[in-house]
């Protein structure tokens, strides 16, 4: 009854309705949608299962079938019928084989040879005429059949056929009886969950193996699954993957999935139970409903203290409602009897409270109003104090800065006199010294000047004899052509000799045997004449290359003789001029560092009164700034103060602002 009275309660109970309802209505949806999506899931994964058992058989088979091919395959490379060979093929495809019960090959002229000695052959068996023959024989590729009982063995058996082809043309079957333990063991171990199992039919629509084994086969009977389960009727014989919901035959609902064997006609199926879908899908609905209902107390929990901290200001509210402002106020718990629930209890209370308020605001805006008046004049004047002060300040400042640019000037001056000086110095010195090398530099000038005038004498003296010498030594060269002369003169006796050596031979042949030793002396004083007319050629060529050398030799000389006239002597006058223009610019030089030294020295003496001078007007500009300094720190500290007391006076008048228009935000 009290939280009906009370805003929080009413509030609390209001929320907590809201957010149960919608907890409650999001977790239906989500075990809906979630159930929906197990149920696909689990018929998925029965499906799946079929898919994957069938896949297992279909490889088993595969490998039969591939023993059969292969058995037809060594016959048609080999493309002999021949008994013997047909018979070693099939013992050797079928030793080692534990679960094939006869390999046999029947051949179109009715020969049939099998693996399996102790088989007896019917009399007049033919294989041409047998069903595994035949179908081998119209499908053109390797069949499987049906299973069927086997009355030796006992259990299910099957065959496969494939054709052997020589030449484009049907010459034999290989066939072979596999059982189906292999099979049949896959096919009951089929059970992935409690109450699934797993059944085969074949391409008849017959039971090959089967939970119940009075649906399974035997030696006279075989049970048709519609026969038994007329529901699975398009899952048996349609090829799309179906999940059928149906009642067993033990009356128990469950799913039915199957899947084809793609290496045969046969279908393998698998059969779960609704109950292991509804039994997860039930525990899932009461995790979602325990959930749920775990949910709702905590969110009634969270959404009870939310609220309760939320509404915490209704009870400060009550307590400014009640005329109670202290920091620590004593709350009363409950509702007095006179009102009806807490909203009563607080109008109440609002309506005093307004009241009261509404004459603090009116006796503030008064007040407000007065402060406000005497800080906007306290603030006008404190601003004019505070620029009479500023001015005063930037004034010292100005002076103080001025007057510590004199001092830096002077100082400047100060340094500028000194390095002045030190420079004067330095010239003084530098002129001294330039004296004294001036000296040297004229005495060596001079020393220069006599030694190229004596050099040039020289050279004219020793080039005229030269020209003299050279021309007498040409005139001499001239000779070598009186060897001219003489080597032909020797060439003419020698031609005269050698005319005489021919009549002497001539003679001493007309002689005969008494002219022998003559024609000998004749002889050799031909072949002297012929040595002494090669000699004169020689020295003739000797001669023409002298004559030449000497011509050479001769415009050589006077192209030297003429670079000694017009070039050579003409440099050592030039010489001896410059000479003569270095002693006399030595001279003039000497003397302008004479003059130079002795006007530094005066320089240097008047330098040194100015800097005496700029070091006095220096420290007096240093008590002057120093003194500005004093005067503008002063001037600042009073700025500051006055800044201070303005600044106080603008938060007063700020504050009476803030005050004012707090109290104009109430209507009153």
């Amino acid at each position: 009854m009290r939280m009906r009275r009370t805003i929080k309660g009413r509030l609390t109970t209001s929320v907590i309705c809201i957010v149960a309802v919608s907890i409650l209505l999001t977790t239906l949806g989500i075990v809906m949608i979630a159930g929906q999506r197990m149920m696909a899931e689990q018929k998925d994964i029965l499906q799946l299962y079929a898919d994957k058992y069938a896949e297992e058989i279909n490889t088993w088979i595969e490998n039969e079938k591939m023993l059969a091919k292969g058995t037809a395959d060594s016959i048609e490379a080999a493309g002999s019928l021949d008994t013997v060979f047909l018979q070693s093929v099939v013992d050797v495809h079928a030793e080692g084989r534990g679960k094939l019960l006869n390999l046999y090959c029947g051949t179109k002229d009715s020969v049939f040879i099998q693996s399996n000695r102790e088989a007896a052959i019917p009399e007049g068996y033919d294989p041409v005429q047998r069903g595994w023959y035949q179908q081998a024989d119209t499908a053109g590729e390797t069949i499987v059949t049906d299973p069927y009982w086997d009355v030796i063995t006992g259990q299910m058996c099957t065959t496969i056929a494939s054709p052997v082809y020589i030449d484009g043309t049907l010459a034999a079957v290989i066939g072979l009886d596999v059982t189906l333990g292999t099979v049949t063991d896959l096919t009951g171990s089929i059970n992935y969950a409690e109450g699934a199992y797993g059944f085969l039919s074949d391409s008849s629509g017959q039971y090959v193996a089967h939970r119940n084994k009075d649906y399974e086969p035997s030696e006279d009977a075989a049970v048709a699954v519609t026969d038994k389960m007329p529901a699975l009727k398009s899952l048996i014989e349609e090829n799309e993957k179906v999940i059928i919901e149906t009642a067993d035959y033990d009356g128990t609902a469950c799913y039915f999935a199957a899947s084809g064997i793609s290496g045969c006609s046969w279908k393998l199926g698998v059969v779960c139970p609704t109950s292991h879908v509804w039994s997860s899908l039930v525990t899932m609905i009461l995790v979602a409903v325990v959930t749920a209902l775990v949910l709702i107390v905590l969110v009634a929990v969270f959404m009870a203290g939310l609220i309760g901290r939320t509404l915490a200001p209704v009870q400060m509210l009550k307590q400014f409602a009640s005329g109670d402002f202290s920091e620590n106020p004593m709350t009363e718990q409950g509702i007095p009897a006179q009102y009806k629930n807490e909203t009563e209890q607080i109008q109440t209370a609002t309506v005093e409270v307004r009241r009261q308020i509404r004459s603090i605001i009116l006796n503030t805006k008064e007040e407000a109003a007065s402060i406000s008046d005497i800080a906007e004049g306290t603030s006008t004047k404190m601003h004019v104090l505070g620029g009479d002060i500023s001015f005063i300040a930037e004034t010292a400042g100005q002076v103080m800065k001025q007057t510590a640019e004199a001092k830096a000037l002077a100082e400047q001056i100060k340094c500028t006199g000194e390095e002045l000086g030190r420079a004067i110095e330095n010239v003084a010195e530098r002129a001294g010294e330039a004296a004294d090398q001036s000296g040297k530099i004229m005495e060596r000038a001079g020393r220069q000047h006599e030694e190229s005038r004596k050099s040039a004498e020289e050279a004219v003296t020793l080039c005229g004899m030269t020209m003299e010498e050279l021309g007498d030594a040409i005139r001499e060269s001239q000779k070598v052509k009186e060897i001219d002369t003489l080597t032909e003169e020797i060439l003419a006796i020698s031609s005269q000799t050698n005319l005489l050596a021919l009549n002497a031979s001539i003679e001493a042949s007309r002689a005969g045997e008494a002219g022998r030793g003559f024609a000998v002396v004749a002889n050799e004083i031909r072949e002297l004449a012929d040595h002494s007319r090669n000699a004169v050629d020689q020295i003739r060529k000797v001669t023409e290359d002298v004559v030449h050398s000497v011509a050479f030799l001769s415009d050589s000389a006077e192209k030297l003789l003429t670079f000694m006239n017009e070039k050579v002597m003409k440099d050592y006058q030039g010489m001896t001029e410059l000479a003569g223009m270095y002693e006399r610019d030595a001279a003039f030089y000497s003397g302008i560092s004479g003059e130079l030294g002795a006007s530094s020295q005066e320089m240097n003496a008047s330098m040194a009164g100015i800097s005496d001078s700029l070091a006095a007007i220096t420290e007096l500009v240093g008590e002057i700034a120093a003194f500005m300094q004093k005067m503008e720190e002063s001037a600042v500290t009073s700025n500051e103060s006055s800044q201070a007391v303005l600044s106080q006076m603008k938060e007063l008048s700020e504050l009476s602002e803030e005050l004012k228009e707090t109290v104009a935000s109430f209507r009153v």
